[in-house]
């Protein structure tokens, strides 16, 4: 990866750390209002994710633009689907972690493929992505204002994900045999 991509991809990969850093910090200013917050999450990793699409987009790697149009389908989604059931928000939650899983899968079948050692850590990653999104899942039963602190603990530790990815991209100049 080169090193100009590198640091615009860490920024966009930032851009989720913040919102869930945003989100943590929430509770401080007495913000409670979970539907925004949910709707938020899916339009800054969307709009992160189309962006890193467009800055490493390499022929094949469609993950990126799979994040993408999944945000945006779960965020109309969120504006025509009655959200008032913690049930729907959890399913909601666990469509989008499911077809990230699978994009994330995909990336390291690619790497392994090609007989490239990335895919263990794309494999790595992608275990503490499905556990930190399936306790999330679980715990959106709370009330609104813990609610936004589970998603901002998941969005703080996907942030966390994007920019280690990105960082071992480099490093790794994107082999390790």
């Amino acid at each position: 990866m080169k090193k100009e991509v590198f640091l615009k991809s860490e920024i966009f990969s930032s851009f989720i750390l913040v919102l869930g850093g945003f989100f943590l910090l929430s509770s401080l200013w007495a913000f409670s209002d979970f539907l925004m917050c949910f709707r938020l999450f899916f339009g800054v990793y969307g709009v992160a994710e189309l962006l890193k699409y467009f800055e490493r987009n390499k022929g094949g790697d469609y993950t990126n633009a799979f994040g993408f149009f999944i945000s945006f389908i779960l965020l109309m989604l969120t504006f025509i689907l009655p959200i008032s059931s913690n049930m729907n928000i959890s399913i909601i939650f666990i469509v989008f972690l499911a077809v990230l899983s699978l994009t994330r899968l995909k990336r390291a079948d690619y790497y392994h493929d090609r007989k490239n050692k990335l895919w263990m850590v794309e494999i790595f990653l992608l275990i503490i992505y499905v556990l930190a999104g399936i306790l999330t899942s679980i715990q959106f039963a709370n009330t609104g204002e813990i609610q936004i602190l589970i998603l901002g603990y998941f969005t703080f530790i996907c942030g966390t994900l994007e920019v280690a990815e990105s960082l071992i991209l480099y490093v790794t100049k994107g082999k390790i045999r």
